[in-house]
């Protein structure tokens, strides 16, 4: 008979390793860990300062960012500062009285309303320098003291006057005008005064082309007769009154 083997009778248990080849071993180890990358270095800093002003208020803002990644820093600073100044309001308010009277309609009832007195009428005079002494009634601007509507003019003689003249005068604005020259055939030169009487009422050439002989006088008095060159020129005011009403 073929002789059967035996399986080996196990032997006693032992505590050593179990003993591998030297590459399995590498094969099977893992990699070990590495430690990871430190971060880049980021620095970023931000610093914003805002000031307003407004009408009594202040206000200013500050902003302060800091951002440091190496390790991690983060830095925020806000600061607000509000300034309120005292505001003065003043406040006027005024107030009208006001009346109002109302009155019921009648009948019309008529207005008196008192008119001006009439102005005198303008009055210009060519004055012979030899005829009434009116040095002391004419102020400096050549006017009648108490009649300022009479005006003169002194010339050497009056026969150096010319007819045009009076009728510029009359163009101008006068009302009247007039001439006072020596006493007739008694000029200081002679004829003078007879040579413009005649011309004034056209009898003598050069005539004059339109003068108004209702507005034209001719005075003819000595030095000494002042009085009554002025009593004339008065009734020559009123005279132009009367004219000026009629023919309104």
């Amino acid at each position: 008979m073929p002789e059967i083997e035996k399986p080996a009778s196990p032997g006693p248990e032992t505590n050593e390793p179990e003993t591998r080849p030297a590459d399995a071993i590498v094969a099977e180890t893992p990699a070990a860990e590495t430690p990871a990358a430190e971060p880049t270095t980021v620095v970023e800093a931000v610093k914003v300062v805002a000031r307003t002003e407004t009408a009594g208020t202040v206000t200013s803002t500050k902003v302060e960012t800091t951002k440091v990644e190496t390790p991690k820093v983060e830095t925020t600073t806000v600061e607000t500062t509000k300034v309120e100044t005292p505001t003065t309001t003043t406040t006027i308010v005024e107030t009208a009285k006001v009346e109002t009277t109302i009155v019921e309609a009648g009948p019309p009832v008529a207005a008196t309303v008192e008119a001006e007195p009439p102005k005198d009428p303008r009055i210009v005079g060519f004055l012979c320098e030899w005829a009434a002494n009116m040095n002391d009634l004419l102020d400096e601007e050549g006017l009648l003291r108490g009649m300022p509507n009479v005006g003169m003019i002194k010339i050497p003689c009056s026969g150096m006057t010319k007819p045009a003249w009076l009728e510029m005068a009359l163009k101008q604005g006068a009302e009247g005008v007039f001439v006072c020259g020596c006493p007739i055939v008694d000029c200081h030169f002679r004829e003078g005064n007879i040579f413009i009487r005649d011309r004034m009422y056209s009898r003598r050439a050069p005539k004059p082309k339109r003068l108004d002989a209702a507005r034209t006088r001719g005075y003819w008095y000595e030095a000494l007769e002042t009085d009554k060159l002025v009593d004339d020129l008065r009734q020559f005011t009123e005279d132009l009154k009367q004219l000026n009403r009629e023919t309104k």
